[in-house]
Protein backbone atom coordinates (compact mmCIF):
# COMPACT_ATOMS: atom_id res chain seq x y z
CA UNK A 1 0.00 0.00 0.00
CA UNK A 2 1.45 3.47 -0.75
CA UNK A 3 0.84 5.86 1.90
CA UNK A 4 1.28 9.83 1.32
CA UNK A 5 4.38 11.71 2.75
CA UNK A 6 4.79 12.38 6.09
CA UNK A 7 4.11 15.57 6.52
CA UNK A 8 0.15 15.16 4.47
CA UNK A 9 -0.19 12.88 7.23
CA UNK A 10 0.59 15.04 10.01
CA UNK A 11 -1.98 17.71 8.54
CA UNK A 12 -5.89 17.96 10.06
CA UNK A 13 -8.61 18.28 8.11
CA UNK A 14 -9.30 20.71 5.52
CA UNK A 15 -12.02 23.17 7.02
CA UNK A 16 -14.47 21.52 4.86
CA UNK A 17 -14.40 18.46 5.67
CA UNK A 18 -15.96 19.74 8.93
CA UNK A 19 -18.16 22.22 6.99
CA UNK A 20 -19.64 19.16 4.86
CA UNK A 21 -20.55 17.10 7.63
CA UNK A 22 -22.24 20.13 9.09
CA UNK A 23 -24.54 20.59 5.88
CA UNK A 24 -25.27 17.20 6.00
CA UNK A 25 -26.06 16.63 9.35
CA UNK A 26 -28.23 19.97 9.36
CA UNK A 27 -29.13 20.58 5.77
CA UNK A 28 -28.62 24.09 5.44
CA UNK A 29 -30.39 26.89 2.86
CA UNK A 30 -27.00 27.26 0.86
CA UNK A 31 -26.98 31.51 0.37
CA UNK A 32 -23.36 31.51 -0.35
CA UNK A 33 -23.60 30.20 -4.16
CA UNK A 34 -26.39 30.72 -7.14
CA UNK A 35 -28.28 28.32 -8.49
CA UNK A 36 -30.27 29.70 -11.26
CA UNK A 37 -33.57 29.67 -11.82
CA UNK A 38 -33.52 30.76 -15.54
CA UNK A 39 -32.63 29.26 -18.53
CA UNK A 40 -29.12 30.60 -20.56
CA UNK A 41 -28.92 32.82 -23.31
CA UNK A 42 -30.17 31.58 -26.66
CA UNK A 43 -26.49 32.45 -27.48
CA UNK A 44 -24.92 30.25 -24.99
CA UNK A 45 -27.49 27.22 -25.74
CA UNK A 46 -26.66 27.50 -29.21
CA UNK A 47 -22.86 26.95 -28.55
CA UNK A 48 -23.56 24.22 -25.59
CA UNK A 49 -25.34 22.68 -28.99
CA UNK A 50 -22.49 23.16 -31.57
CA UNK A 51 -20.01 21.52 -29.33
CA UNK A 52 -21.78 18.18 -29.54
CA UNK A 53 -22.40 18.08 -33.19
CA UNK A 54 -20.13 14.96 -35.02
CA UNK A 55 -18.34 17.70 -37.26
CA UNK A 56 -16.65 19.84 -34.57
CA UNK A 57 -13.23 19.54 -33.93
CA UNK A 58 -12.32 16.67 -31.63
CA UNK A 59 -9.48 18.81 -29.53
CA UNK A 60 -12.65 20.24 -27.91
CA UNK A 61 -13.13 17.37 -26.23
CA UNK A 62 -9.67 16.65 -25.02
CA UNK A 63 -8.40 17.19 -21.91
CA UNK A 64 -5.30 19.82 -21.81
CA UNK A 65 -2.39 20.16 -20.36
CA UNK A 66 -2.75 20.06 -16.62
CA UNK A 67 -0.60 23.55 -16.08
CA UNK A 68 -3.03 25.22 -18.09
CA UNK A 69 -4.31 25.63 -21.22
CA UNK A 70 -1.79 26.72 -23.99
CA UNK A 71 -3.69 29.94 -25.47
CA UNK A 72 -4.77 30.86 -21.17
CA UNK A 73 -0.89 30.88 -20.12
CA UNK A 74 0.36 32.41 -23.53
CA UNK A 75 -2.32 35.20 -22.63
CA UNK A 76 -1.46 35.09 -18.47
CA UNK A 77 2.26 35.78 -19.50
CA UNK A 78 1.73 38.95 -21.62
CA UNK A 79 -0.50 40.15 -18.97
CA UNK A 80 1.57 40.14 -15.96
CA UNK A 81 5.46 40.22 -18.17
CA UNK A 82 4.10 44.05 -18.00
CA UNK A 83 3.70 44.32 -14.82
CA UNK A 84 7.64 43.09 -14.24
CA UNK A 85 9.29 45.11 -16.66
CA UNK A 86 10.75 47.66 -14.79
CA UNK A 87 13.51 50.37 -14.91
CA UNK A 88 16.40 49.78 -12.85
CA UNK A 89 17.58 53.26 -13.00
CA UNK A 90 14.31 54.36 -11.39
CA UNK A 91 13.86 51.65 -8.89
CA UNK A 92 17.40 50.21 -8.19
CA UNK A 93 18.27 46.63 -7.71
CA UNK A 94 16.68 44.44 -5.44
CA UNK A 95 18.89 42.82 -3.31
CA UNK A 96 16.38 39.77 -2.21
CA UNK A 97 15.42 38.97 -6.14
CA UNK A 98 17.25 37.22 -8.64
CA UNK A 99 18.79 39.53 -10.88
CA UNK A 100 16.60 38.29 -13.91
CA UNK A 101 13.11 38.74 -11.70
CA UNK A 102 12.35 42.75 -12.87
CA UNK A 103 13.72 44.64 -15.23
CA UNK A 104 12.93 45.89 -18.93
CA UNK A 105 13.46 42.91 -20.99
CA UNK A 106 11.96 40.43 -18.62
CA UNK A 107 9.65 37.84 -20.12
CA UNK A 108 7.58 35.26 -18.80
CA UNK A 109 7.83 32.18 -19.85
CA UNK A 110 4.27 30.57 -20.09
CA UNK A 111 5.12 27.03 -19.97
CA UNK A 112 7.59 27.15 -17.04
CA UNK A 113 6.02 30.04 -15.16
CA UNK A 114 2.54 30.50 -15.61
CA UNK A 115 0.48 27.30 -13.94
CA UNK A 116 -3.56 27.18 -13.77
CA UNK A 117 -5.03 25.31 -10.40
CA UNK A 118 -8.23 24.11 -9.01
CA UNK A 119 -8.60 27.49 -7.03
CA UNK A 120 -7.15 29.28 -4.67
CA UNK A 121 -6.79 26.34 -1.83
CA UNK A 122 -5.27 24.48 -4.44
CA UNK A 123 -2.89 27.12 -5.82
CA UNK A 124 -1.99 27.72 -2.13
CA UNK A 125 -1.26 24.26 -1.35
CA UNK A 126 0.98 23.31 -4.71
CA UNK A 127 2.72 26.57 -3.76
CA UNK A 128 3.64 26.10 -0.50
CA UNK A 129 4.07 22.50 -0.55
CA UNK A 130 6.68 23.30 -3.47
CA UNK A 131 8.55 25.90 -1.42
CA UNK A 132 8.25 24.62 2.22
CA UNK A 133 11.04 22.17 3.05
CA UNK A 134 9.99 20.10 6.54
CA UNK A 135 13.04 19.33 7.43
Amino acid sequence: MILPAARILKQKPSIWVEINHAVAKYKPVNLGQGFPDILPKQHVLESLTMLGKPDVSPFLHQYTRSMGHPRLVNVLSKLYTSFLRCDRKLYGESGSLQVDSFGPDREIDPLKEVIITVGAYGSLFTAISALVNPD
